[in-house]
């Protein structure tokens, strides 16, 4: 498996982890990124990058707490969704996420 492929899958189910608890921090609701997009900055010093991922449909977003992990059941789950037999989810400490949306339109 290339260096990174990972990261992406990881993004996800860190951004599905951030959105399902939303309602509790006061943030962003699960309908409103649904079918939309999600933008990432990861900080790593040894490779910043920006990350553009899609949210297509609900069950690419799973409820979480706000202290869950990578376990076997999250393991699982992106396996199934991305198609991946054993999927390495790689950390991206300290990543920024933002909702994409069109200018002056917030969903």
């Amino acid at each position: 498996m290339p260096a990174g492929s990972g990261d992406l899958e990881l993004l996800v189910a860190e951004v599905g982890d951030e959105l399902e608890s939303a309602p509790e921090g006061g943030d962003v609701a699960v309908q409103d990124v649904l079918g939309g997009d999600i933008t990432a900055l990861d900080r790593d010093p040894a490779d910043p990058k920006w990350i553009l991922a899609t949210i297509a449909t609900p069950d690419e977003i799973r409820p979480a707490r706000p202290d869950a992990t990578v376990d076997e059941v999250i393991a699982v789950w992106v396996a199934s969704a991305t198609g991946l037999f054993r999927p390495a989810l790689t950390p991206l400490p300290g990543a920024l996420t933002w909702r994409v949306d069109e200018g002056g339109k917030p969903r």
